[in-house]
């Protein structure tokens, strides 16, 4: 089914129309990021959790595993 003809923009129009897509651009790069920040900070501590139940079943303390890295 035909869609119609495109109407052919001014050039002020298409820069308005530009301006609108770059800000909407923006603004989804930005939920992105922000996004992507809680992603990495749910991993971190999904890790330090993972280290923590770890250092508890070996029956060590922070500081005597802590010790032994220094190492």
């Amino acid at each position: 089914m035909p869609r119609g003809r495109k109407k052919q923009m001014t050039l002020e129009e298409e820069l308005v129309y530009l301006d609108q897509q770059i800000e909407k651009a923006s603004e989804t790069l930005d939920a992105l990021k922000k996004r992507r920040k809680e992603v990495v900070q749910l991993e971190e501590q999904k890790d330090l959790q993972t280290i923590y139940e770890k250092i508890q079943a070996s029956g060590k303390t922070i500081d005597e595993v802590l010790a032994q890295l220094a190492d």
